[in-house]
């Protein structure tokens, strides 16, 4: 069992670097994996913040855990719950903070790809939905795109808002 999450796993990754790969080129013309964006200096420091912020998020987790020893599930489910828990709280930490885009980046792009991952997601548990232990990482992973795009709205609203009262 352990040999087929193992390459699972694999297989979701190749899968995810072919579709990044596949939507870059869709997008620019160009075959080629970017990491990170063009990002300015105020940027580089938010996301300074929001990395500090996911730290000590973590670190807030496993302590909880250790204290109050009331939840014992399987180690994987304990792992992602603190992986995810880590993104959504850089992720969220980055749109507050308008460092999550770069400089040249479409924020539409981002919202798109998001919605579609947690239709993706979202399918994956439906096909698992008496099982949560086989569905786990899909309702992690789409709990985490909900929240994204959650706060990709709301920053965007506030925005909106601001926008208008400076007008």
């Amino acid at each position: 069992m352990y040999n087929l999450a193992f390459f699972g796993a694999l297989a979701g990754i190749v899968v995810l670097l072919a579709v990044a790969a596949l939507s870059n080129r869709i997008t620019k013309g160009k075959f080629r994996l970017e990491v990170g964006g063009d990002y300015d200096e105020r940027q580089q420091a938010a996301r300074g913040v929001a990395y500090r912020n996911a730290f000590w998020a973590v670190v807030g987790y496993l302590a909880l855990l250790q204290l109050l020893d009331i939840w014992n599930p399987p180690l994987y489910v304990l792992s992602f719950v603190g992986l995810f828990l880590a993104l959504a709280v850089f992720l969220v930490s980055c749109i507050v903070l308008d460092a999550y885009i770069g400089l040249n980046d479409d924020p539409k792009k981002w919202v798109i790809s998001s919605a579609v991952l947690l239709v993706i997601q979202l399918v994956g548990i439906a096909a698992y939905a008496p099982d949560f232990d086989e569905a786990a990482a899909n309702v992690f992973t789409a709990a985490l795109l909900a929240v994204v795009l959650v706060a990709f709205g709301v920053r965007t609203l506030l925005h909106r808002g601001q926008t208008e009262d400076e007008e």
